[in-house]
């Protein structure tokens, strides 16, 4: 497929897996992917990213916290933020150069595919794309994933790119255009199958379209998977769904409230959890839910009954007569709303599941990440959960640091001595632990060639039983 060019130039690029500097032919093109060749004459490239599906920020000159290749200046340096960590560090050859590719980058934000469009399903498919999944199997590859993801349902329209590696997605999810980029790194597992997790950027999402048939249907499914069975979880689908659309059907989104959701968070509390068994996380999530195993290993909020239900869905009510009380349009951003508004569910379940913590539980950290401490005390763990764990608890801290980055904190040290104080202060017994094995073998399945993972194998460690 032509590539139709919106800019194109020379940038030294620093490799994540290295921290090498190589120069690469860099083109943006007109539907905002960004892909790099090893030069001109070269038609595989090396990487491509949808900018608009992955950006989070740019930052230039001393913004960066890196230094430039030899013989380059500082203030040449440009930094992409994206999803999950994967930043792209790229110096440009000129103060100008770089100028420009900032402001045609900032500019692919809001790029819209060529010849796309918000169509209802059925609708063409844009030339030069072809259907991933039959219409009949999208809801299960999608998988019920996690804020940030694409939530597929059955009719939805979904193809991808025939020009790329297939990373491209391109459809409509409650009325709005969608552009994702699959995350390679990370495939969520449903009761069923395999299905691979999408970054996206949205457009207009409202309510999750079938919203009622999801919610039920994980319902009825849960209680029949053996988490559900050891967890006593047996309860009223429909009158769960009463509880769950009476809080905010035929209401304003922004005016919802902790007293909107207290019926159907009451019904959470009716589960009990094992002991020792709960798994908490902040910042955290791939490797959490890697850890828990779908509740298998030890049990996630997203592995609660409530949660597996709701995990990923959008939702919010409009006002009307003559209608659902459901909006399918847009829904508010939550990133916008106050944090009265968008904590009024997830805080309270958060509480709701912390409270039935017994025994030990576990709590997920990362001491490796840059754009964030590893402990603090605006973090749900904080606000909601730990303020809410019975005294009786025990609280074992886990640094789950990645093989392949820099290890900023260590138990005892920075945050990690505030959040030990936090804890002592509230009665509850405390633990700090770095990397345990079953951790690190976790972590060295999708790193097996990480220095630190070749010098534990070759010292002698072998896999553990993981819990």
């Amino acid at each position: 497929m032509e590539i139709q060019t919106v800019k194109a130039g020379w940038l030294h690029r620093k490799s994540s897996v290295l921290h090498r500097w190589k120069k690469n032919w860099f083109v943006l093109d007109r539907s905002g992917e960004l892909i790099y060749f090893e030069n001109q004459d070269k038609h595989e490239p090396e990487g491509r990213l949808m900018v608009r599906a992955v950006y989070l920020g740019i930052f230039t000159a001393g913004q960066c916290d890196f230094n430039p290749p030899e013989g380059s200046s500082k203030s040449c340096l440009l930094l992409l933020k994206l999803r999950n960590d994967e930043d792209l560090k790229l110096c440009a050859e000129s103060p100008d150069d770089l100028k420009a590719w900032q402001l045609a980058l900032d500019e692919a934000r809001s790029m819209t595919i060529p010849g796309s469009g918000t169509a209802p399903p059925g609708a063409p498919i844009p030339a030069g794309a072809q259907v991933v999944y039959p219409q009949s199997m999208v809801y299960r590859t999608g998988g019920y994933g996690y804020g940030g993801t694409v939530y597929t349902t059955p009719g939805q329209y979904v193809v991808r790119n025939a020009s790329g590696n297939g990373t491209v997605v391109m459809g409509n999810q409650a009325g709005g255009q969608v552009v994702c980029v699959q995350d390679p790194h990370y495939y969520r597992s449903t009761p069923y199958l395999w299905g691979p997790v999408f970054w996206c950027s949205y457009g207009g999402q409202g309510t999750t379209l079938n919203i009622q048939q999801i919610f039920l249907g994980r319902c009825f499914e849960y209680q029949e998977l053996p988490i559900g069975r050891l967890t006593n979880a047996s309860q009223d689908c429909q009158e769960l769904w009463r509880l769950f659309s009476q809080s905010w059907t035929y209401k304003d989104p922004n005016s919802l409230t902790r007293n909107d959701y207290r019926g159907f968070i009451a019904a959470a509390e009716k589960q009990t959890f094992p002991v020792n068994k709960t798994l908490l996380w902040s910042g955290t999530f791939d490797i959490a839910h890697e850890y828990s195993n779908s509740g298998r290993r030890y049990i996630t909020l997203e592995d609660s009954l409530i949660g597996y239900i709701v995990n990923g869905l959008t939702w919010c009510g409009k006002k009307c007569s003559n209608c659902d009380g459901i909006n399918y349009e847009t829904c508010p951003d939550w990133w916008t709303q106050p944090p009265e508004v968008k904590e009024a569910f997830w805080g309270g379940l958060s509480e709701a599941f912390a409270r039935g913590a017994r025994g030990e539980v576990r709590l997920l950290l990362s001491g490796t990440n840059p754009n964030r401490p590893a402990y603090t005390r605006d973090s749900y763990f904080a606000k909601h959960e730990l303020l809410s764990l019975p005294t009786s608890t025990n609280l074992l801290v886990i640094l789950a640091n990645d093989v392949d980055k820099t290890v900023l904190e260590h138990c005892g040290t920075e945050t990690l001595l505030d959040l030990q104080h936090d804890v002592l202060a509230r009665g509850l017994g405390f633990v700090c632990i770095e990397n345990p094995d079953d951790i690190l073998h976790l972590m060295c399945v999708n790193h097996v060639a990480s220095q630190k993972c070749v010098l534990q194998f070759k010292q002698g460690s072998q896999p553990q039983p993981i819990g």
